[in-house]
Order: structure tokens, then sequence, then C-alpha cells
């Protein structure tokens, strides 16, 4: 766990502390890891001041946080400003006066967001503006990284990350599922040739550089576009845009802008269904109107304008509906819809916004014209060596790109390319470019001989400075108390063998065994459980693998539930292998390999062939992301595990939203198989990551002869059908569709006509498929109607509550340190 942190965080993390590394000069073999994760003390040139701006309207409470931010603020010399825009009270104008009375109050009475940093703009006297909201934080560090970029004199503009700063509620996790404030952890450089042959147009696009939240700016060149356009953004008509107006005009313009994600606020999202649905919805208005004040403003540029519009709309709002539409997505279906429906209103609220702007005083903001003119073609080439001080490229206009080779005195490192479009590139730009995308091969030649021996690769280096943190470190997760449910029929020899493995078992916690017998009348399980004092028996006479496994369930007292079978035998270390994933709290469901335990017989073999029931040897985890990420196909949940060997969080089943296995889908059903495939689906969609853990091994007894391996065949056709059915009625997932009617049949077609000995098993099991697909329906309806029928008390089995774990007397069983149940 503790590796795959590292390895997650690794490029990220080489290309902060590398940055500051490389702007220095380096030596072969000189670096150390406890120096690449030291600071590095450069000398400082002096700081410029800064006017800090809060655009605030009648929110004090979170002013309030705002402010108590800025006054812990690292940084030498800075002014606070705080603009009142059409303020109803007096509230805003006393908190300043009794609590901030060294910050600036100024009122702006015309309303609108822009209006009011247009009013800071005016008021402030410094060379650099920075601004943000009153519902935001801001990071002690903050001011600092802002100016550290400016020292980059070709800097115009910067933004930073806006991080969450809760996320306490359904609404805030949804915003963020949308994307939220954040654009990543890469610092980039932002800059275009507006006047070439073929103009660029991502920066059309310009969410993708930032938020208002977050951005500061040149003082004399942000009055050189105009300032912000008061027709647009929060307190006019249009709902929202100005900041990325701003963005848009500063790139238009020839200027460049820097995303420094160093530079981090936290952002109080919505914490309410109703004002993030508002919320969302003005980006549908504030985009059209966007496009609408570029179109006017730049009549040389409106085709790409138009282009760009309908580019994104489909890519942006139309392609995630459609997506939510066919399935379950990570966020409400009425949350995609809603900016599409006003995405119609901007161009009419523009307009409607810039008389009010007119009316109220605001000149109209005229394009900037540049006086250069850039070539597309030219690429010029420049030598970088890092054992040297790095200096600034100063290039020839017509240069668009820049290759450099990077070298370290004579050994080569790399090369990459800057697009510096007409522009000087700083070593500033040059060393986080560097560190982002030649930091292995500069690691490997500056850090020294020991250490690089050490290190089997680059996250050893991180693993050796990460703290020893118990959520970082290697300590195994020990539950309460662990229940193994087994569920059996009529198998009295494979379950003894089932239960003296388990006898083997020794974890460092103690767990129980509870055995669900499915055929109680038979007495054959009761036997074999009689011999071992310690296993608890239980009975289902409800026939159906979900049915006993519930049961079991409900009977059970741990915190961890592991279901197993009767035809499996488990190595010692398996079941503490199976609980380990749910150290990690939002782990609902933990699966693992479910290796042969003979091959002896043809039918083996061939079950084998086909794929067997284990899903490869290396771990992995899914959630919300890859539960959306197919738009048209659905989610191959059945390659996620089988329940031969799951182990659930106690918590994940008593959610209503989850609940226990399906009884109208598993073995011993009329549908015959899809169960496993089913709960793993519905704890994704609700938000529970499922883990895949290869090392929670054990061993299954698969069917000996070809009748039953052709039944078994059979039913796992038909559950899988069922499974499908089941996601599109009971969810409303469109996708299982494209399966049912298109990718199902065309397979099942292809097999048929492709000669039978180049399948690599026999006829019989194709035709078994083939028919589990054909009788899917059947089974899905069959199952839906006895689950009806045994339904309790108005609900399903299934949605029947679990024993509270108060009543499992849990501190009693877990006296004695290590245990086991036998």
């Amino acid at each position: 766990m503790r590796r795959a942190l590292a390895e997650a965080l690794l490029p990220n993390l080489l290309a902060a502390l590398l940055a500051e590394k490389v702007r220095t000069p380096l030596a072969p073999g000189t670096l150390t890891a406890q120096c690449l994760f030291t600071a590095t003390h450069r000398q400082e040139s002096p700081r410029p001041r800064i006017t800090v701006a809060v655009c605030t309207r009648d929110r004090p409470q979170d002013l309030v946080r705002c402010l108590e931010a800025l006054q812990t603020l690292d940084y030498p010399d800075f002014e606070v400003l705080v603009v009142d825009n059409a303020a109803t009270s007096t509230a805003t104008r006393d908190l300043l006066r009794t609590r901030f009375p060294v910050f600036r109050y100024v009122e702006e009475h015309r309303p609108g967001l822009n209006w009011a940093r247009n009013r800071a703009l005016q008021e402030t006297s410094t060379d650099l503006i920075a601004f943000t909201d009153d519902d935001v934080v801001p990071d002690a560090s903050w001011l600092l990284r802002i100016a550290e970029v400016f020292e980059d004199q070709e800097v115009a503009a910067v933004t930073g990350l806006i991080a969450p700063f809760e996320l306490q509620t359904d609404s805030q996790l949804h915003f963020e599922a949308i994307g939220g404030f954040g654009r990543g952890f890469r610092k980039a450089w932002h800059r275009i040739d507006p006047s070439g042959a073929h103009p660029d147009v991502y920066h059309l696009g310009a969410g993708r550089f930032g938020a208002g939240a977050n951005m500061s700016f040149r003082t004399h060149v942000l009055r050189e576009i105009g300032g912000f356009d008061p027709a647009l953004d929060v307190g006019t008509s249009t709902e929202g845009g100005g900041d990325l107006d701003a963005f848009l005009r500063i790139l238009h313009e020839g200027r460049t802008l820097v995303y420094e994600p160093a530079a981090i606020t936290w952002h109080v999202h919505r914490r309410d269904a109703s004002a993030l649905r508002s919320q969302i919805a003005t980006w549908g208005t504030a985009l059209g109107a966007l496009m609408t004040a570029t179109f006017v403003r730049y009549p040389d540029f409106r085709p790409s304008i138009l282009r760009f519009a309908l580019v994104w709309s489909w890519m942006g709002y139309i392609t995630p509906l459609l997506r939510n539409a066919l399935g379950p997505g990570r966020t409400p279906r009425r949350l995609r819809g809603a900016p599409l429906l006003r995405l119609s209103k901007g161009p009419f609220r523009y307009f409607q916004a810039r008389r009010t702007a007119r009316s109220l005083g605001a000149d109209c903001i005229a394009p900037v014209r540049q006086a250069y003119r850039q070539s597309r073609g030219r690429i010029s080439i420049a030598l970088v060596d890092l054992s040297r001080p790095l200096e600034p490229l100063t290039l020839a206009d017509e240069v668009f790109a820049c290759l450099l080779h990077v070298t370290l005195g004579d050994r080569f490192v790399g090369s990459l390319r800057i697009e510096n479009r007409g522009r000087s590139i700083s070593p500033q730009e040059i060393a986080a470019r560097v560190s982002q995308d030649l930091a292995e091969p500069v690691l490997q030649l500056v850090m020294t001989s020991s250490e690089v021996a050490r290190a089997t690769n680059l996250a050893d280096l991180v693993l050796s400075q990460m703290p020893g943190d118990d959520d970082l470190a290697g300590d195994e997760f020990s539950p309460r108390l662990a229940s193994v449910v087994i569920a059996t029929r009529n198998r009295p020899a494979q379950l003894r063998r089932c239960l003296e493995s388990l006898a083997q078992q020794s974890a460092p916690f103690p767990f129980e065994v509870v055995v669900v017998d499915n055929d109680p009348a038979s007495g054959a399980a009761r036997s074999v459980v009689d011999d071992f004092a310690c296993v608890r028996y239980v009975t289902e006479v409800v026939p159906g693998l979900s049915a006993a496994r519930n049961t079991g369930f409900r009977a059970a007292r741990g915190e961890i539930l592991v279901a197993t079978d009767d035809d499996v035998v488990t190595p010692p270390g398996w079941l503490q292998q199976i609980v380990q994933p749910f150290r990690f709290e939002h782990i609902g469901v933990a699966t693992g390999l479910v290796a042969p335990l003979s091959l002896d017989t043809e039918s083996q073999r061939h079950f084998e062939a086909i794929g067997g029931l284990g899903k490869g040897h290396r771990s992995f985890e899914v959630g919300l992301d890859w539960l959306a990420g197919r738009p048209i196909l659905p989610p191959r949940a059945w390659d996620l595990g089988a329940t031969a060997n799951a182990a659930f969080r106690r918590a994940m089943l008593e959610d209503p939203r989850v609940g226990l296995l399906p009884e109208s889908l598993g073995p011993g059903s009329p549908a015959g198989g899809g169960e496993d495939a089913y709960i793993f689906y519905r704890a994704i969609n609700v938000g529970y990551g499922v883990f895949y853990e290869p090392d929670a091994m054990l061993l299954h007894e698969h069917r000996s002869d070809p009748h039953g391996l052709r039944r078994q065949m059979v039913d796992y056709a038909r559950g899988h059908v069922a499974y499908l059915l089941t996601t599109l009625v009971q969810d409303g997932d469109l996708r299982a569709l494209s399966r049912l009617l298109a990718v199902l049949p065309a397979w099942h077609l292809w097999r048929l006509l492709w000669p039978f000995h180049r399948l690599g098993y026999p006829r019989q099991l194709v035709l078994a498929e083939l028919e589990g697909y054909l009788s899917g329906c059947w089974g899905w309806w069959s199952g839906r109607r006895r689950e009806r029928r045994l339904t309790r008390g108005g609900r399903t089995r299934s949605s029947e509550p679990l024993m509270p774990l108060e009543e499992a007397k849990l501190g009693a069983l877990s006296e004695g340190g290590e245990h086991a149940a036998f």
C-alpha cells in the first residue's frame, strides 16, 4: 500500500523537488535523497508589494474565515482591500472596523462581481494584484508562490490550484466529481499566437487555466486590456464568465499566463443540492455570454469562435449528459443537464447586461491590436547545461518553438520542446519543464552511486524519505472481529475439507466461522459441523446461494464479512490478506485470486482455459471513475472477482443504497448467477471502492465431469444476462442494451461460425453458453417473481438489516490477542 502511494505521488513530487535544484548548478553524483527533500535556500530578490482584493456581497460569516487566513499569510509586504459590492446592510463594514481595522474597505454600489474587481483595480497602486473570493481560505504561502512566478517578466497573469476546503456533503463531492475548480498539479505556461495565419483557439476554453477565486495580474497589463467586462459574471444577468474573459483576453493579446499549483487556495463548495444545481446551471449561461462577448470583440476571429462553441458544447455538456443518461455517473443527471438548458440564454443575457453596464457608466472593452506578426514555422535549437547556472533564452520574434537539448556537463540528459511563440524563455520555465519531463534521467545522473545502488527505482527514494505515519506504514489492518460465511448444500466431503483448512488459519485478529445449511432436512452439513465445536451453524430453507449467504451475513457478528464456498481450500494466510484492503475507509469490497485446486480432468482444464475464476496476479482498485468511464458499453463488473473469495465491509451492506446480495440472482435461483457482479456494481455506484488483492488466494475445486461443467456454463451465461437486465431495470443503466443486443449476439455468432477445433474447448460448451444467453430473460424474470413471492413485510429479503454491531459483543470475543475459531 505504501509503495503504491509513493508511485502515485512520484511524478508530481519529483517535479516539485527538482524544480529548485535544477535552477542551481548540478554536478554528477553529488545529490543525496536527504538533500533532494531539503529546501534550497537561494538568494531571494526583494518581494514586490501585492494588493489582495477580496470582493464580497452580504456574506460576513464567510468573509471572516477568509480574512483570518489572510492575516496569517507568509509574505513580507501586502495589503488587503475588501470591496463591498451592492451591500444591503452594514454588516461587512462593521466587521472590518471592529475585527480587521488594518484592512482597507471600499464600497462599490453598482451590482456585479466585475464591477467590484474593477473598483479594486482602480484603488490599487501596487504592481501586482491578487484576487480571491470571500468563500476561500488562502494557503499561508499563497502570495509567496505567486510572487516567485512573477519574477519572470514575461508573465502577465498567474492562476493557482483551488482545492476543496471540505468534502462533507454529497453536493460537495458531486462538485469535485464534475471537475471542481482544481486544474491539476502540473505547472504550465500558456501563451498563443493570435496573429498567425491560423490563430490558436484552445484559449477559448479559458476555464482550463483556473478560476477567479485564485488569480493574479500585473496591474498595468490588466489596465491595458481594459480591466474586467462589467457585463459578465455574478451579480449580472450573465451569471459568470468574467474571470475567464480576462484570461482569454490576456492570452489573445499575446501575453503569458502561468498556472502554478503551489499557489493554493481552499474553496468552500456549496453544501446543499439546490445551491449546487443553481451554481452549475449558471455555467451554461456564462459560457453562452462569454462566447458572445468574444464574438463581438474579435470580428476576425468569429469562425473559430463559432466552431469552438459548438465543439465545447458537445464535449463539455452534451456528451457528459448522454453518458449519464445511458448509465449511472458520478453525479446526478439533473446536474449535467442544468447548464445545457441555460446555454442558449447566454447571448441574450450578455446584450441585456451590456446595456445595463453602459447605463451605469461602463465603456465597451475594445481589443488591443498587436504590432507584431509571428510565423508558425520556425523552430530554434538551444543547448542547456545543468552544470551551469540557467540563463534566460532570448529568441527572435519569429521563433514559434524551441527545441532544448539538455546536458549535465558532458553527459546528455534528454530533449524537450517549449512553444515560446515569439517570447523569451525564463530560467524558471526551463527548470520546471526539465523537472517535469526529464526527472528520471536527471536523478540517475546527479544521485550518488550509493543512493542509486540502494534504490531499485525512483519510488524507493521517495519511500526512504516518507514519514513513518500509521497511514503510510506497512502495519497490518486488524478488524475487531471478522466473520467467514460458508454456504453449503449437500456436499459434506467438500465442507469438511474447507473447515479443516480454515482450522489452519492464524490471524492477528479474532474471527468466527458461520456455516449456512441450504438443505437442513438432509442433515449432511450438520453432521460435519458437529465435529468442529467453534463453528456456528445456521439454516436457510429458501434455495439459492444468495439467500444462504444473506442469512449468514445476518447471523454474523464481525465488522468484516468474508464469503467463500464449501468447495475451496484456504491457505494459512488467506484470511489476513483478504481483509487488508479495508485499512482504507472507502473500500467496501475486497476480492481475491481463485486458483484451481487441481486440473486432473479435461473438464477442469476446459474451465480454466476459458478464464476460470481468477482475475490475474496484479492488484487493482476501481471506483466511480471506472464505473462511469465507458459511455456506451457497460462496466465489466464480472472481471472484479467472485463471491467465492470476497469480503464486505459490514457498514456497506447495512447501507440501504447497497443492501445484501440480490436473491433474484445467483446459483440456485432461476437466474443461475450474476449476484457477485451486481453487488460489486451497486457498491461502486454509491461511492465504495472495490479492491482486488491476488495475495488473498484460495484454491477452488472446479467441476470434474462434463455434465457438471456444462450446467455451470449455462448458469453463468444466464446469470450474465440477468445481471445486465437488473442494471437496466433497477438502475436505469442503458449501457446494458449495447451488450445484450449487440456485443453478446455477435460474440455467440462468431463462435458458432468459427471452426470449433480452434476455440480450445468443446462444442457443447459453446452451445451451453448460447443456451444460457437465450434463456437469460426467462431466468431474470423468474428470479424476480420468486423474490417478490418471498417478500417479507413489504420489502425484499435482501433489504433486511444485519444484526447491529452492539449485539455482537465484540469485546468478549476480542480478548486474548491472536485468535482462531478452532
